[in-house]
């Protein structure tokens, strides 16, 4: 039989890293559910595949909200499978640039970290699909932009399922994830 461990033996054994194992570092894990973080700006990236080309037309007056009230929305963020760094998950491309920019001018604390909202990953064409959606509510997209958009959706959507999609398929799948948009505007 094995002699269980003394009080002083597992107060030990829980103040060395793993339990006392000795396997190397552990690797970083994302929360399993949306959990509110508190992250340095530099920890999140710009969501690379950004619909907004164009500089969103309330920049000036988001930018002189944020430095007068701070971030009063968190961010959400998301990371990709074995990403070392965060990405914007629903739109915040317009509000982490000004944050950016204003700690640079400023270098106050205020603007070095922002409140986030981390969600689990799921696919890419839900972050992008997402970002439309944003894009479309914090200000509308220029026809080319949402056009280039829904183009690149349609290609996620076939590289993920290894099918074709057409525009009324396209339609139902972008309705289903919080976009709406008719099959006929699709085509144009």
């Amino acid at each position: 039989m094995k002699k269980r461990p003394s009080d002083l033996q597992l107060r030990e054994s829980l103040r060395v890293g793993h339990f006392g194992a000795d396997d190397g570092p552990l690797e970083s894990s994302d929360p399993v559910a949306k959990t509110p973080m508190l992250l340095p700006i530099g920890e999140i990236e710009l969501y690379d595949h950004n619909p907004r080309h164009l500089r969103n037309d309330k920049y000036t007056e988001l930018k002189d909200s944020i430095r007068a009230q701070g971030l009063r929305q968190p961010l959400v963020v998301t990371r990709r499978p074995g990403a070392e760094r965060y990405m914007l998950r629903y739109g915040g491309n317009t509000r982490l640039t000004i944050l950016r920019e204003l700690h640079t001018e400023t270098d106050a604390d205020a603007f070095a970290t922002a409140p986030c909202l981390f969600e689990p990953w799921t696919t890419e064409t839900d972050v992008l699909v997402g970002h439309l959606v944003e894009n479309e509510t914090r200000g509308e997209l220029v026809f080319i932009d949402k056009a280039r958009a829904l183009r690149a959706v349609r290609q996620m959507i076939e590289d993920e399922t290894g099918q074709s999609v057409s525009m009324r398929q396209l339609a139902d799948i972008l309705r289903d994830k919080g976009y709406r948009i008719s099959a006929p505007i699709i085509s144009y």
